[in-house]
């Protein structure tokens, strides 16, 4: 009897089984993953698309269009809480519907290369206890409940690859059979519609003509087979064009403006970051063995083979069990089985060959290796199904029980070690990041930012949850380009630019040569600036910012805003230009330009922004990991902190120079930050006189 192939009976009893393991692995990872998610905005893609969901934007290429669409509708609805608090549980969601997808198809796996293995009461038990175990060890690896708890376009990318492989899958089932034409057509329309997510499965599609050529060669001299296939991939990319009508309506987030084809084209090939796609498989950026590679073996050990956490023991198990499925896949179906290594295998090296990373990336590419791991977690289902249908024919009650308690540790150990690593619902980081600046700015000041952390979360709350939407938050690096700096006049009609609209398209660089800007000061200027003395004209030096013969285009758009603005409104900078450093005068995470040089510091100010104003809700808690860009502007807290207790100290103050140390050493623990070294001597200098010999 068991080696016969499943009748009708036991298919439809396996797909019950399948049912109750996916519903039951919903809802626990849902609970896991919503207990987790983040409350707030975080850093990176999370708050672009949060601000692309609330205005149906477009964040920047290679583009997320499913993604905006999805969270422009979810923040329509109704709600008590945050847009982007509603956009992450939908995210906890979508992974959690991704674990249960997992399992579905490894059940459809079974249901077609195993034998009799849901045949009983007790067998089906168990057979659900491991399928749990498998999809809940696929869910609480690192990379997929990191992307859990924070809607970006990342978990929506291993969604497709489920949906990309199930489809394949399918069209192996009926390869021989005229309705394989209509899986080739969905095959290519999931591709298609990937491109409007985050494109990253594409490195699944070589792996997909091996696919085709391994189960039926044949297919790929029908043309009805390139009609189909082709015909779902250009469907699938034609939703992209939406693009266009979504540019057209000026929403606050533009990124590129692809309003007209020409310029859909250069956003959707990535020409702002180099074009191309950014296809360079030469020359490699770094060592491709000792590097590239190993970085991506790196992610894999991360998932799916450790040895650190409580249950660190069990950590070897994620990997046993994948090559368990490769091997029992082997026995039962061998031309599958190499379709599935080779299907893995060509993504891997696709995916290692094209992102081409260098050495010391300051980001993780983890979230670019998800479709390769979710191959992965699908062998890695299967093996656990195997070792419970070889559990059950052994007939022993102790033998069973003792293999699902080890089968149920190893989610165990995961949920132990990755917990506290992943979740974000007391991260504060970037939410006091961008509260602690906007809160703290003067009525209609213009803002200066330098990336994306501390430009995305500043948009995001003031369009979001609509705080200090008088601020005007301007991008430096994005002024080197046309489109942003005609934006600014489109979201701004009374904006100082300086620079008359036609001149905004022949933007370049200049040649340019040491150069003194004059400007009035105005007679009613701002009394909140503190000086006993303004100058009736201000004169800024500008020199050339590149090789010393030219001028930056973001330079050139700076200085005359700087002009135009004349003083009306003030002007903060998150990071200010070498060349205006002398001007600019620290009152926190920010520094204002001033009329004068070196003016003296408003040092009232810059301690009420630091001891009554600012929130260090994460930095202090030590069960909070602390992620790289808070590292990095915990160096703006730094200094400011360091520059209060040195006036301090100056001016005779010991005692509030020994507070202001101890105020740093509490609310930014030097053993969490760990700064550079110049930043910790310089702290633990404070408050002590000066060796005059050394």
């Amino acid at each position: 009897m068991n080696n016969l192939p499943l009748q009708g009976s036991d298919n439809k009893t396996l797909q019950q089984v399948g049912l109750y393991s996916a519903l039951s692995i919903f809802f626990v990872t849902f609970i896991l993953f919503a207990n987790t998610a983040y409350r707030t905005v975080t850093w990176w893609n999370n708050g672009e698309i949060a601000t692309a969901s609330v205005t149906l934007g477009i964040p920047s290429s290679p583009g997320s269009l499913i993604a905006v669409l999805i969270g422009w509708v979810l923040t329509r609805i109704p709600y008590s809480t945050t847009p982007v608090f509603t956009l992450n549980i939908f995210a906890c969601i979508l992974a959690a519907i991704l674990s249960s997808a997992v399992t579905l198809v490894t059940v459809f796996l079974l249901r077609k290369n195993e034998t009799g293995i849901a045949t009983t009461f007790g067998s089906k038990v168990l057979l659900i206890t491991g399928l749990i175990a498998g999809g809940l060890t696929f869910a609480t690896s690192e990379t997929v409940w990191l992307y859990a708890v924070q809607y970006t376009p990342y978990i929506i990318t291993p969604l497709f690859t489920v949906m990309i492989l199930f489809a394949m899958l399918k069209w192996w089932e009926t390869a021989e059979r005229p309705e394989a034409y209509r899986w080739l057509f969905l095959t290519g329309l999931l591709f298609g519609l990937d491109f409007s997510v985050h494109r990253t499965n594409y490195i699944i599609l070589p792996a997909l003509l091996v696919w085709v050529l391994l189960r039926n060669p044949k297919t790929v001299i029908k043309l009805k087979s390139w009609v189909r296939g082709l015909g779902g991939l250009f469907l699938g990319l034609v939703f992209h064009l939406l693009l266009i009508p979504l540019a057209l309506r000026k929403p606050f987030i533009n990124i590129s403006n692809p309003d007209t084809f020409t310029r859909f084209w250069d956003y959707i090939s990535v020409k702002q970051q180099g074009g191309g796609f950014l296809f360079g498989l030469f020359p490699r950026k770094a060592a491709f063995w000792d590097v590239q590679v190993m970085d991506f073996l790196r992610a894999i050990g991360k998932n799916y083979f450790y040895g650190d956490g409580a249950l660190g023991v069990v950590g070897f198990l994620p990997l046993l069990l994948i090559f368990t499925g490769i091997i029992a896949l082997w026995y039962k179906n061998r031309k599958l089985a190499i379709g599935m290594i080779l299907l893995f295998v060509i993504s891997s090296a696709v995916t290692i060959l094209y992102f081409n990373i260098p050495a010391n990336f300051f980001r993780s590419l983890d979230r670019h290796y998800l479709p390769c791991l979710t191959i992965l977690g699908i062998l890695l289902v299967y093996g656990a199904g195997t070792v419970i249908r070889y559990v059950w024919y052994r007939k022993s009650l102790v033998f069973a029980g003792v293999s699902i308690v080890i089968l149920l540790s190893v989610p165990t150990g995961q949920v132990m070690r990755n917990y506290h690593q992943v979740d974000g619902s007391r991260n504060f980081f970037a939410e006091d990041y961008s509260t602690n600046i906007l809160t703290t700015l003067p009525p209609h000041t213009i803002l200066f930012t330098r990336g994306d952390n501390d430009t995305f979360t500043l948009w995001y709350k003031q369009i979001g949850e609509h705080i200090r939407t008088d601020v005007t938050v301007v991008n430096t690096p994005l002024m080197n380009t046309t489109w942003y700096v005609k934006q600014l006049l489109e979201r701004e009609p009374t904006f100082p630019l300086g620079i008359a609209e036609h001149e905004i398209d022949n933007l370049q660089f200049y040649p340019w040569q040491d150069t003194t800007i004059v400007i009035p000061f105005p007679n009613d200027y701002d009394p909140s600036l503190l000086l006993d003395s303004i100058p009736d004209t201000v004169y800024l030096q500008v020199p050339p910012t590149i090789s010393e013969k030219y001028l930056m285009i973001q330079d050139y758009v700076l200085y005359h805003i700087i002009r135009e603005n004349a003083w009306r409104r003030p002007v903060y900078f998150t990071s200010p230009p070498q060349w205006l450093q002398s001007k600019c005068q620290l009152e926190g995470l920010v520094s204002r330009l001033m009329p004068v040089d070196n003016a003296p510091l408003n040092i009232e100010k810059l301690k009420a922004n630091l001891f009554e104003h600012y929130q260090y809700r994460s930095y202090s808690d030590s069960t909070i990991p602390i992620d790289l860009p808070a590292t990095w502007f915990s160096q703006s807290l730094y200094w400011a902190f360091i520059t209060v207790a040195q006036a301090e100290y100056v001016a005779g103050n010991l005692e509030n120079c020994q507070q202001t140390k101890q105020k740093i050493l509490t609310v930014l623990p030097l053993e969490r930050i760990n700064p550079p070294e110049q930043v910790q001597s310089s702290i633990n200098a404070l408050c002590e006189p000066v060796d005059s010999e050394r």
